[in-house]
Formats: structure tokens, sequence, C-alpha cells
């Protein structure tokens, strides 16, 4: 008696499709006028808000979130929550506002400066998508 391991054919994936999907989320919570959220340590604030300033989010009403106060005031007004890291490893912050941006149905990515960072335990755990700033930027620009 043997258990039966034949499954049915799984059609394979279209990873071009899915990100595709997943752009088109992100890009509808950036119309409009609503405000994109960008969350960090302390310690990336500085490199987050030079990014900023040197983008197309510096056009758009944004806040720069570094405490845990301002995650959970400003996250009901977001249209977008960006989790930033570069040279930070405490991560308090950015998984309280994965929690709390999950909890509210909000649209979230985690952007890394590098391809040398600490990940965020919320990320993972959330299955929160993950880039990198240049391909954050492609999404809105092409």
């Amino acid at each position: 008696m043997g258990g039966g391991g034949g499954g049915g054919y799984s059609p394979p994936i279209n990873l071009d499709k899915l990100t595709e999907k997943a752009n088109q989320r992100i890009q509808g919570a950036f119309q409009g006028r609503q405000l994109v959220v960008f969350v960090c340590d302390h310690i990336d604030e500085r490199e987050l808000q030079q990014r900023i300033a040197s983008s197309i989010f510096r056009e758009r009403e944004y806040i720069v979130a570094t405490q845990p106060d301002l995650v959970r005031d400003e996250c009901p007004r977001a249209g977008l929550i960006v989790c930033f890291v570069s040279k930070s490893e405490e991560h308090g912050l950015i998984d309280e506002a994965i929690r709390v941006a999950s909890e509210m149905k909000k649209q979230i990515i985690f952007v890394h400066a590098s391809d040398q960072y600490s990940m965020p335990n919320y990320v993972l755990q959330f299955r929160v998508r993950n880039v990198s700033w240049a391909q954050f930027l492609e999404i809105f620009i092409g």
C-alpha cells in the first residue's frame, strides 16, 4: 500500500505577470493626492530625505515617520507606506509599520538602499514586497 504521490499538473508561474500586477497595485496606491508615508529608523532619515528630494516623490505630499506615534497617526491617511532601510539594523519601527499597515489593509513596500542591508522580521513574515531604491523608482517612472 503506498501513498499517492501523484498530483495534478501545475502550470509554471509567470513571474513577470505577478510583478506587473504588484506594480499596478502600488501605482494605484500612489495615484490621486493621497499621502505617502515613508518609515525609517532615525539613522537612515537623512539619506532617505536626500533620496526623496531627488526623486518624483518630492512633488507629492509625504511624511517621513521615525517615531511609532507618527506611524500610527499617519497610516490611516496614507495611500502607500514605504519602509526604508540603509544602514540601520534596528527594525522595531518598520515591523510596527508593517503590522499597522496590514491591519488597515494598506499598500506597503519594503525598500532597501543597497545590496547590503539588514532584513526586518516582518518583511518575510507578512510577505511584504522587497525591492531596491532603483527598482522602486522604476515602478513609477518605467
